[in-house]
């Protein structure tokens, strides 16, 4: 197999078959890894092989659930005694990580490389890890499960990410604020973590249970169903004869498949791209996520048929968790650490996050408390009156 068709085949897998994989393939795995470049030589990368299923079920249990994705677990180590400059120790590690990767493809093994996890001290004391070695990646090595379907990564194109002689490239917008974002940015965000949860339904960042809250309240009213921005699909899952929205094609591609539902695009000007009228539409868990959101109700309001209404479902923490949220953030900048989309973000999958309070016109308004968590349901007016945007 030519280096480029490893290159191209090879994916991050999250499900394998119970099939052992024999301790001299991983061995074949260990040899490559010895073969990648090393920082002054030092050679301060070394794993411990987790393939003993009862040590497996304790650490998935104990620590994480990325234990049990695969029949073996590489925990990779770095000796933190040696301090080597710019992170090369563990950028040392990460190179060898990639030769271990690329020749397992070659060798018909999946990978999948995991950093996020927590616990050092229980995966310590479990595999008897001194502490001057610190634990940097996960990975889980086995023979994919190829019943389960994997969505196509997106990557971007090789153009955008370089050039001569001078920085001359656009970046991801790292903020975490909502009003820092344009429908255009949330989308280059989502289309690079999308494909990275979504054959697994694990784009929420909320419980199921809010979800079949809200499907069990709007489901009493009948009628042709619009979703939008269906990026989770868990509403869609829960509603019969919905039809999703969103803007990522791969997203809606995928949902109609798995959920054989009618699907409708979401252009970057939040535009709903279809000729079609609906009774109903919901709009579940996006608002406060969602950039210019008044533009896209005003979409919304000329895709409803006379008499139609607009669900909009949201929710937050009560008070104490609002509060925790708010010095978790206070503490982490105290600590010289940035919030951004993604590192101290609660809602990662989903994206830039802020409460939104648009002045609606609420016909009825629903209000459910679990778990210190409010879930409330706007009932919004009808077509003909729908003008305030």
């Amino acid at each position: 197999m030519e280096l480029l068709d490893i290159l191209k085949k090879r994916r991050s897998v999250r499900k394998y078959y119970d099939k052992k994989v024999s301790r001299d393939l991983i061995a074949e795995l260990i040899k490559a890894a010895q073969l990648s470049p090393v920082s002054c030589n030092l050679q301060l990368t070394q794993y411990v092989v987790v393939d003993d299923d009862n040590l497996l079920a304790q650490l998935g249990r104990d620590v994480s659930y990325k234990f049990k994705y695969a029949p073996t677990t590489m925990v990779v180590l770095v000796d933190s005694r040696f301090t080597v400059e710019r992170s090369s120790a563990v950028t040392t590690a990460g190179m060898a990580i990639e030769n271990m990767i690329l020749r397992a493809v070659e060798l018909g093994l999946a990978t999948c490389p995991m950093a996020g996890f927590g616990k050092d001290e229980v995966i310590r004391r479990v595999l008897g890890i001194p502490d001057h070695m610190d634990i940097v990646l996960l990975l889980a090595v086995g023979y994919q499960d190829m019943s389960v379907h994997q969505e196509p990564m997106v990557r971007m194109d090789y153009k955008e990410i370089y050039s001569f002689n001078a920085y001359e490239m656009k970046t991801l917008n790292g903020s975490g604020r909502l009003k820092d974002h344009t429908p255009l940015s949330l989308i280059d965000y989502r289309k690079r973590i999308a494909p990275v949860y979504l054959d697994r339904f694990r784009l929420t960042s909320f419980s199921g249970k809010y979800y079949d809250l809200v499907a069990r309240e709007l489901s009493k009213f009948k009628g042709d169903w619009l979703d939008l921005l269906s990026y989770d699909g868990e509403f869609v899952r829960r509603m019969k004869k919905c039809a999703a929205s969103d803007y990522l094609p791969a997203n809606l591609d995928f949902l109609k498949k798995e959920l054989g539902c009618e699907t409708v695009l979401i252009d970057s000007d939040n535009n709903i791209l279809t000729d079609k009228k609906f009774d109903f539409i919901s709009f579940v868990f996006q608002l406060d996520f969602t950039p210019d959101s008044g533009k896209l109700l005003k979409s919304a309001m000329g895709k409803l048929n006379e008499g139609g209404y607009i669900f909009i479902a949201t929710i937050r923490g009560l008070w104490y968790k609002r509060l925790i949220f708010w010095f978790r953030r206070i503490l982490r900048r105290l600590r010289g650490k940035r919030n951004n989309i993604y590192e101290g973000n609660v809602f990662y999958k989903i994206g830039p996050f802020s409460r939104v309070n648009l002045k609606l016109p609420v016909v009825k308004s629903f209000k459910f408390y679990k778990n210190g968590l409010e879930v409330k349901i706007m009932k919004l007016g009808k077509r003909d009156s729908l003008t305030i945007f």
